[in-house]
């Protein structure tokens, strides 16, 4: 079974991911995190040397290769879904599970850690708001052709792997 969990960059994938691996005894694995290992490289650099083409086809070659695996957790980057078809590949191979935030929460987890984000590093502080609003609107119709959305504001690892758990096919 691969549980993936999809949403907007600072949403709690990568908080959550690993909480919820080992609740279900699965491995846990963060795309982004997979894809500077290969490429021996942060996905900033990625961005400002080979591009966000590169990157995604990078992303969609991950995903190939994790559709074999068994029992795991997958954090996926926050535009990852909304590339080329990737959401429906992750849907027809595991549980989708859009983990919702709003815009003041993710605001506030970007901010701490704003320089590793490459499609936000150059925006002006003044109009980080409006630029992660736009970017969210634009990818909240894939995020929410998941399987299931959860809120993630308050959200507690139990009632994340309860909910989980609920959705699970064994067949997967």
């Amino acid at each position: 079974m691969l549980v993936f969990l999809v949403g907007f960059m600072g949403s709690g994938k990568s908080t959550y991911g690993p909480k919820l691996a080992e609740k279900l005894e699965f491995d846990f694995i963060d795309t982004d995190e997979l894809i500077e290992t290969v490429e021996q490289l942060s996905v900033n650099q990625i961005f400002a040397f080979k591009g966000e083409e590169y990157f995604r086809q990078k992303e969609n070659e991950i995903l190939q290769h994790l559709s074999s695996k068994k029992n795991l957790v997958i954090a996926t980057g926050g535009g990852m879904p909304c590339h080329n078809d990737n959401m429906e590949k992750m849907r027809a191979i595991g549980l989708t599970v859009y983990l919702k935030a709003g815009l003041g929460c993710i605001m506030q987890n970007l901010l701490k850690d704003k320089g590793k984000r490459p499609l936000i590093d150059g925006v002006n502080p003044s109009e980080l708001a409006d630029f992660i609003s736009d970017k969210l609107d634009d990818r909240k119709p894939c995020y929410q052709t998941a399987q299931l959305t959860i809120v993630s504001k308050g959200l507690k690892s139990n009632d994340l792997f309860e909910l989980v758990k609920q959705n699970i096919n064994p067949k997967q």
